[in-house]
């Protein structure tokens, strides 16, 4: 199942802690969704052993100052490259700014979903590695899940567009200290 199907089991372990009868919200629909889609239609993940291309690198930041909240990447593929930078959506950050004090993670997170968005076509069969700069924004990354409801719903989002490539695109991430 991977990294989406992970997603489907949190939503599904939280319900089950929490009563014995189990509803379930807009955002456990979607999970399920995406776990169903991928045991009914999903092939087995095929991972290029003599792939001698070199891997597209992806570094995406995210800053959150008193001045406003900001986002930025950078795609480079051998001598190609290609950036973008951008605000993020005022009511994105009135959201998150009510339900946390600190959301730079949730930023960082954002310049991730944006650059997958923009470069989906860049990376569809490709090798690709993240350089990311938030330990809180790779992690969700690596498990696919997140007990904040706002991380997980970015999640939920990123995982959307991995399911729509025709390959998805198999990511390395890496910290940057």
């Amino acid at each position: 199942m991977g990294r989406l199907g992970r997603i489907a089991m949190h939503e599904f372990r939280l319900a089950i802690k929490t009563s014995e009868n189990v509803s379930l919200d807009q955002c456990a629909v979607e999970s399920l969704q995406i776990l169903m889609g991928r045991l009914v239609a999903g092939e087995p993940r095929r991972v290029p052993c003599c792939d001698q291309r070199r891997p597209i690198l992806i570094f995406t930041v995210g800053a959150s100052e008193s001045s406003g909240h900001t986002i930025g990447g950078v795609l480079a593929i051998d001598k190609h490259f290609e950036y973008f930078s951008c605000e993020v959506p005022k009511r994105l950050v009135e959201e998150w700014g009510s339900n946390f004090s600190h959301f730079i993670g949730l930023v960082e997170l954002y310049a991730i979903l944006v650059g997958r968005l923009l470069w989906n076509d860049y990376l569809n069969e490709s090798r690709a590695i993240y350089f990311i700069d938030n330990n809180s924004s790779m992690d969700a990354c690596i498990r696919g899940k997140s007990w904040r409801r706002a991380c997980h719903d970015l999640m939920l989002k990123l995982g959307a567009v991995r399911r729509q490539a025709m390959c998805p695109c198999p990511g390395f991430l890496s910290l940057i200290c």
